[in-house]
């Protein structure tokens, strides 16, 4: 864990501002800021320094446990992160986030099944890699191998493109996000729609804007509601591969038992914010996608007042004619 931690610090505090450095230096031969074209923020490059770790010297034997605690930590931040959510701003999210994912989820699910079928694969890979592909990346793939009976070898396949496709595209999306110009939302909600694995969506989403926690908060509330639909995923497949083979599970078999047990933590800390025992319950009124401002067109007569008052004090000072006009 001390190893995580310097590590962490030695990347934030030296390796950022001096990946920031270089690149200003480099303006003036490649006409572009390297470090902002490629969002090397402190996140991408602590990533990049692992990866790096890990695929040289290794991770050391005396560490290897403490590095393992990294994703306990993760679950641990998703399950806070509850905290930051209310039913208000659900409300204006969630219609979002369920109509988008639902849309997605169910659609690669049942084109996976059809090119699994085209490309004449045995039914157990395409039930497990259509879970893997289509709901929530690992926790779906381990939640739907027994329904369909998944070999090992078909369920690290399976594991292997999740996480492959997720790593790409942690690098990939943020630049995309930042070259088209995308706000919190929009890129929350792309991240947190097509990508798969939950670590790996927070990466994409503090890559994109390691300061602000709008664009992780939308991103984790898309993942979550994909996670949600888990359960409806591994009945429809349960009963796609029961029809099959002849094979009949348990409700409590295929779903509560495999269900991730973060998402619940997360939605008792979502519950328990929503009644105000962090903050008032009026604190997070969804004000990331409220967009009523727009249906206002004209100034008020009070504003008029308000404004021909400060004219006439002659308390609006620093403006030029034009502006004044």
């Amino acid at each position: 864990v001390i190893l995580l931690i310097v590590l962490a610090m030695a990347i934030r505090w030296y390796l950022e501002p001096l990946v920031n450095i270089m690149s200003e230096n480099l303006v003036p031969l490649l006409c572009f800021k390297v470090y902002k074209v490629l969002n090397l923020n402190y996140v991408v490059l602590g990533i990049l320094v692992g990866v790096l770790i890990t695929n040289t010297v290794g991770i050391p034997s005396f560490a290897a446990s403490g590095v393992k605690t990294a994703r306990f930590v993760l679950k641990m931040g998703v399950i806070m992160l509850g905290a930051r959510y209310s039913f208000a701003e659900l409300a204006k999210l969630g219609v979002y986030s369920i109509w988008l994912i639902g849309f997605f989820v169910l659609g690669t699910v049942f084109i996976v099944l059809w090119l699994g079928k085209v490309f004449k694969q045995p039914k157990s890979m395409t039930g497990v890699l259509s879970a893997g592909m289509g709901v929530c990346g690992v926790s779906a793939t381990v939640a739907v191998a027994p329904v369909v009976k998944a070999k090992s070898e078909e369920m690290a396949y399976t594991i292997g493109t999740i996480l492959s496709f997720g790593i790409i595209c942690m690098f990939i999306f943020p630049t995309v996000g930042k070259i088209v110009g995308m706000n919190a939302v929009q890129f929350g909600a792309w991240a947190g729609t097509g990508i798969l694995n939950s670590a790996q969506v927070a990466a994409a989403a503090l890559a994109f804007n390691a300061v602000d926690i709008k664009t992780l908060k939308v991103a984790e509330i898309f993942n979550i509601t994909r996670v949600l639909f888990l359960p409806i995923i591994v009945l429809v497949l349960a009963t796609w591969f029961g029809k099959e083979s002849g094979h009949k599970l348990s409700f409590k078999t295929v779903v509560v038992d495999k269900f991730p047990l973060f998402i619940i933590g997360f939605l008792l800390l979502f519950f328990m914010s929503s009644i105000g025992l962090f903050s008032p319950p009026t604190h997070y009124k969804g004000k990331y996608i409220d967009v009523s401002y727009n249906e206002r067109t004209q100034v008020t007569d009070k504003e008029w007042e308000t404004l021909n008052s400060a004219l006439q004090a002659g308390s609006i000072k620093g403006l030029d004619a034009t502006q004044m006009a």
